[in-house]
Protein backbone atom coordinates (compact mmCIF):
# COMPACT_ATOMS: atom_id res chain seq x y z
CA UNK A 1 0.00 0.00 0.00
CA UNK A 2 1.20 3.49 -0.80
CA UNK A 3 2.06 6.12 1.80
CA UNK A 4 -0.08 9.22 2.27
CA UNK A 5 1.69 12.47 3.16
CA UNK A 6 -0.09 15.75 3.83
CA UNK A 7 2.09 18.64 2.73
CA UNK A 8 1.87 21.82 4.76
CA UNK A 9 1.55 24.90 2.59
CA UNK A 10 3.99 27.67 3.44
CA UNK A 11 2.99 30.04 0.64
CA UNK A 12 1.07 33.18 1.47
CA UNK A 13 -2.24 33.68 -0.25
CA UNK A 14 -1.81 35.38 -3.62
CA UNK A 15 -3.09 38.93 -3.90
CA UNK A 16 -3.98 41.31 -6.70
CA UNK A 17 -0.58 42.95 -6.21
CA UNK A 18 1.27 39.77 -7.23
CA UNK A 19 -0.88 38.61 -10.14
CA UNK A 20 -3.49 39.69 -12.63
CA UNK A 21 -6.60 37.64 -12.07
CA UNK A 22 -8.22 35.85 -14.92
CA UNK A 23 -11.38 37.32 -16.35
CA UNK A 24 -14.29 35.73 -18.19
CA UNK A 25 -15.16 37.34 -21.49
CA UNK A 26 -18.00 37.05 -23.96
CA UNK A 27 -18.40 33.93 -26.09
CA UNK A 28 -17.01 31.65 -23.40
CA UNK A 29 -13.41 32.90 -23.60
CA UNK A 30 -11.22 33.09 -20.50
CA UNK A 31 -7.97 35.04 -20.33
CA UNK A 32 -5.37 33.67 -17.90
CA UNK A 33 -2.51 35.85 -16.68
CA UNK A 34 0.48 35.28 -14.42
CA UNK A 35 3.87 36.99 -14.17
CA UNK A 36 5.54 33.68 -15.08
CA UNK A 37 3.76 33.61 -18.46
CA UNK A 38 4.24 35.70 -21.60
CA UNK A 39 2.79 39.20 -21.15
CA UNK A 40 -0.41 38.49 -23.08
CA UNK A 41 -1.15 35.37 -21.03
CA UNK A 42 -3.27 32.60 -22.49
CA UNK A 43 -6.64 32.88 -24.24
CA UNK A 44 -8.80 29.84 -23.59
CA UNK A 45 -12.17 28.96 -25.07
CA UNK A 46 -14.83 26.82 -23.44
CA UNK A 47 -17.94 25.36 -25.07
CA UNK A 48 -20.08 23.85 -22.31
CA UNK A 49 -23.27 24.10 -24.38
CA UNK A 50 -21.82 23.45 -27.82
CA UNK A 51 -23.26 19.95 -28.25
CA UNK A 52 -26.54 18.32 -27.41
CA UNK A 53 -26.24 16.53 -24.10
CA UNK A 54 -25.79 12.79 -24.40
CA UNK A 55 -25.07 10.06 -21.91
CA UNK A 56 -21.44 9.96 -23.09
CA UNK A 57 -20.93 13.72 -23.51
CA UNK A 58 -22.30 15.84 -20.67
CA UNK A 59 -20.31 18.95 -21.50
CA UNK A 60 -18.02 18.81 -18.44
CA UNK A 61 -14.95 18.29 -20.61
CA UNK A 62 -15.71 21.50 -22.53
CA UNK A 63 -16.00 23.74 -19.45
CA UNK A 64 -13.06 25.52 -17.85
CA UNK A 65 -13.40 24.73 -14.16
CA UNK A 66 -12.05 27.18 -11.54
CA UNK A 67 -9.79 24.53 -10.00
CA UNK A 68 -8.02 24.04 -13.33
CA UNK A 69 -7.05 27.70 -13.26
CA UNK A 70 -6.04 27.46 -9.60
CA UNK A 71 -3.80 24.56 -10.61
CA UNK A 72 -2.39 26.79 -13.33
CA UNK A 73 -1.36 29.27 -10.65
CA UNK A 74 0.34 26.47 -8.77
CA UNK A 75 2.25 25.40 -11.90
CA UNK A 76 3.35 28.98 -12.47
CA UNK A 77 4.88 28.98 -8.98
CA UNK A 78 6.52 25.55 -9.39
CA UNK A 79 7.45 25.51 -13.06
CA UNK A 80 11.10 24.63 -12.49
CA UNK A 81 10.36 21.45 -10.55
CA UNK A 82 7.28 20.25 -12.43
CA UNK A 83 7.29 21.31 -16.08
CA UNK A 84 10.19 23.44 -17.32
CA UNK A 85 12.28 21.44 -19.78
CA UNK A 86 10.16 18.33 -19.15
CA UNK A 87 8.04 15.95 -21.20
CA UNK A 88 4.47 16.44 -20.01
CA UNK A 89 1.28 14.48 -20.68
CA UNK A 90 -2.05 16.12 -19.86
CA UNK A 91 -4.58 13.32 -19.23
CA UNK A 92 -8.25 14.17 -19.68
CA UNK A 93 -7.18 17.56 -21.01
CA UNK A 94 -10.73 18.88 -21.58
CA UNK A 95 -10.15 22.35 -23.00
CA UNK A 96 -6.36 22.01 -22.75
CA UNK A 97 -5.89 24.56 -19.96
CA UNK A 98 -3.36 22.80 -17.71
CA UNK A 99 -1.26 21.38 -20.54
CA UNK A 100 -1.10 24.69 -22.40
CA UNK A 101 -0.02 26.48 -19.22
CA UNK A 102 2.73 23.86 -18.86
CA UNK A 103 3.80 24.50 -22.45
CA UNK A 104 3.88 28.26 -21.91
CA UNK A 105 5.99 27.74 -18.79
CA UNK A 106 8.75 26.02 -20.74
CA UNK A 107 7.93 22.32 -21.00
CA UNK A 108 9.93 20.78 -23.85
CA UNK A 109 7.11 18.52 -25.09
CA UNK A 110 3.43 18.46 -24.17
CA UNK A 111 0.82 15.90 -25.21
CA UNK A 112 -2.76 17.13 -24.71
CA UNK A 113 -4.88 13.98 -24.54
CA UNK A 114 -8.56 13.13 -24.25
CA UNK A 115 -11.23 11.01 -25.90
CA UNK A 116 -11.48 11.61 -29.66
CA UNK A 117 -14.73 13.63 -29.50
CA UNK A 118 -13.05 16.15 -27.16
CA UNK A 119 -10.04 16.92 -29.33
CA UNK A 120 -11.62 19.67 -31.45
CA UNK A 121 -11.75 22.20 -28.64
CA UNK A 122 -8.23 21.26 -27.50
CA UNK A 123 -6.88 21.79 -31.02
CA UNK A 124 -8.62 25.18 -31.21
CA UNK A 125 -7.09 26.33 -27.92
CA UNK A 126 -3.66 25.00 -28.90
CA UNK A 127 -3.81 26.98 -32.14
CA UNK A 128 -5.12 30.07 -30.35
CA UNK A 129 -2.09 30.03 -28.02
CA UNK A 130 0.56 29.02 -30.50
CA UNK A 131 2.70 32.10 -29.88
CA UNK A 132 2.70 31.71 -26.08
CA UNK A 133 3.62 28.01 -26.35
CA UNK A 134 5.99 28.26 -29.33
CA UNK A 135 9.01 27.09 -27.32
CA UNK A 136 7.33 23.72 -26.66
CA UNK A 137 6.39 20.88 -28.98
CA UNK A 138 2.62 20.60 -28.45
CA UNK A 139 0.62 17.67 -29.79
CA UNK A 140 -3.09 16.85 -29.46
CA UNK A 141 -3.60 13.09 -29.23
CA UNK A 142 -6.44 10.66 -28.50
CA UNK A 143 -6.16 8.71 -25.28
CA UNK A 144 -9.17 6.78 -24.08
CA UNK A 145 -8.46 5.56 -20.56
CA UNK A 146 -7.70 1.85 -20.43
CA UNK A 147 -6.68 1.67 -24.10
CA UNK A 148 -3.13 0.25 -24.38
CA UNK A 149 -3.00 1.29 -28.03
CA UNK A 150 -3.79 4.92 -27.21
CA UNK A 151 -1.24 5.02 -24.38
CA UNK A 152 1.40 3.53 -26.67
CA UNK A 153 0.55 6.19 -29.25
CA UNK A 154 1.10 8.94 -26.69
CA UNK A 155 4.43 7.46 -25.60
CA UNK A 156 5.54 7.03 -29.20
CA UNK A 157 5.04 10.77 -29.67
CA UNK A 158 7.33 11.66 -26.75
CA UNK A 159 11.12 11.81 -27.14
CA UNK A 160 12.62 8.51 -26.06
CA UNK A 161 9.13 7.15 -25.45
CA UNK A 162 9.32 8.61 -21.93
CA UNK A 163 7.38 11.05 -19.75
CA UNK A 164 8.55 13.24 -16.85
CA UNK A 165 5.30 14.73 -15.56
CA UNK A 166 1.67 13.64 -15.92
CA UNK A 167 -1.02 16.18 -15.12
CA UNK A 168 -4.69 15.37 -14.60
CA UNK A 169 -6.96 18.23 -13.55
CA UNK A 170 -10.59 17.67 -12.57
CA UNK A 171 -10.84 14.22 -14.14
CA UNK A 172 -12.61 12.50 -11.22
CA UNK A 173 -16.34 12.94 -10.70
CA UNK A 174 -18.62 9.96 -10.03
CA UNK A 175 -17.71 8.08 -13.24
CA UNK A 176 -17.93 4.64 -11.64
CA UNK A 177 -15.45 1.90 -10.74
CA UNK A 178 -14.88 0.67 -14.31
CA UNK A 179 -13.84 4.11 -15.50
CA UNK A 180 -11.70 4.66 -12.40
CA UNK A 181 -9.90 1.35 -12.98
CA UNK A 182 -9.22 2.36 -16.59
CA UNK A 183 -7.80 5.71 -15.48
CA UNK A 184 -5.56 4.08 -12.87
CA UNK A 185 -4.24 1.64 -15.51
CA UNK A 186 -3.50 4.54 -17.87
CA UNK A 187 -1.68 6.55 -15.18
CA UNK A 188 0.36 3.50 -14.16
CA UNK A 189 1.43 2.83 -17.74
CA UNK A 190 2.42 6.44 -18.35
CA UNK A 191 4.21 6.76 -15.01
CA UNK A 192 6.19 3.58 -15.62
CA UNK A 193 7.60 5.23 -18.76
CA UNK A 194 9.22 7.91 -16.64
CA UNK A 195 12.81 8.23 -15.44
CA UNK A 196 14.40 5.20 -13.82
CA UNK A 197 13.61 4.94 -10.14
CA UNK A 198 10.48 6.89 -9.23
CA UNK A 199 9.05 7.03 -12.74
CA UNK A 200 7.02 9.98 -13.93
CA UNK A 201 5.35 12.21 -11.36
CA UNK A 202 1.53 12.35 -11.46
CA UNK A 203 -0.07 15.65 -10.45
CA UNK A 204 -3.80 15.16 -9.96
CA UNK A 205 -6.20 17.96 -9.00
CA UNK A 206 -9.42 17.08 -7.20
CA UNK A 207 -12.17 19.38 -6.00
CA UNK A 208 -14.29 18.12 -3.12
CA UNK A 209 -17.98 18.50 -3.91
CA UNK A 210 -19.44 16.15 -1.34
CA UNK A 211 -18.85 13.17 -3.62
CA UNK A 212 -15.77 11.64 -1.99
CA UNK A 213 -17.56 8.37 -1.20
CA UNK A 214 -18.54 8.01 -4.86
CA UNK A 215 -14.97 8.73 -5.94
CA UNK A 216 -13.23 6.78 -3.18
CA UNK A 217 -12.61 3.71 -5.33
CA UNK A 218 -10.22 5.69 -7.53
CA UNK A 219 -8.12 6.87 -4.58
CA UNK A 220 -8.05 3.37 -3.05
CA UNK A 221 -6.89 1.86 -6.35
CA UNK A 222 -4.16 4.49 -6.72
CA UNK A 223 -2.78 3.67 -3.27
CA UNK A 224 -2.24 0.09 -4.39
CA UNK A 225 0.37 1.32 -6.87
CA UNK A 226 1.56 4.78 -5.78
CA UNK A 227 2.80 6.78 -2.82
CA UNK A 228 0.97 10.10 -2.53
CA UNK A 229 1.38 13.48 -0.92
CA UNK A 230 -1.49 15.97 -0.76
CA UNK A 231 -1.64 19.73 -0.41
CA UNK A 232 -4.39 22.31 -0.43
CA UNK A 233 -4.42 24.65 -3.42
CA UNK A 234 -6.19 27.39 -1.44
CA UNK A 235 -3.09 29.69 -1.42
CA UNK A 236 -3.22 29.83 -5.23
CA UNK A 237 -6.84 30.89 -5.57
CA UNK A 238 -7.45 34.51 -6.57
CA UNK A 239 -10.30 36.42 -5.05
CA UNK A 240 -13.00 38.32 -6.84
CA UNK A 241 -16.41 37.76 -8.45
CA UNK A 242 -14.96 36.61 -11.79
CA UNK A 243 -12.65 33.95 -10.35
CA UNK A 244 -15.36 31.31 -10.12
CA UNK A 245 -14.78 30.95 -6.36
CA UNK A 246 -16.63 32.36 -3.40
CA UNK A 247 -13.41 33.87 -2.07
CA UNK A 248 -10.75 33.11 0.50
CA UNK A 249 -12.30 32.60 3.90
CA UNK A 250 -15.48 31.03 2.55
CA UNK A 251 -16.71 27.58 3.47
CA UNK A 252 -15.13 26.06 0.36
CA UNK A 253 -11.64 27.48 0.98
CA UNK A 254 -9.98 24.05 1.21
CA UNK A 255 -12.01 22.13 -1.36
CA UNK A 256 -9.30 22.08 -4.06
CA UNK A 257 -6.41 19.70 -3.51
CA UNK A 258 -3.35 18.56 -5.40
CA UNK A 259 -2.32 14.90 -5.10
CA UNK A 260 1.24 14.13 -6.15
CA UNK A 261 1.74 10.43 -6.92
CA UNK A 262 4.96 8.45 -7.42
CA UNK A 263 5.13 4.74 -8.21
CA UNK A 264 5.81 2.31 -5.39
Amino acid sequence: RGRITMAASTEAALTADSLRTWRAQQDGVVRFYDPALPADGLVLEQRPQSEALRADADGTNRKIWPSALTFGRYLCSHAASHVRGKRVVDVGSGSGVAGLIAAALGASHVALTDVPRALGLIRANAARNGRATAQASVQVLPCTWGSPEDVDGVLDAMPGGAVDTIIASEVIYKQGDQVFDALVATLRRLASAGPEGPGARVLLVYEYRGELLADGHFFERMLAHFDVSARSLAPYRPEGPQSGHRGVGSDDEDDEWLYEYTLL
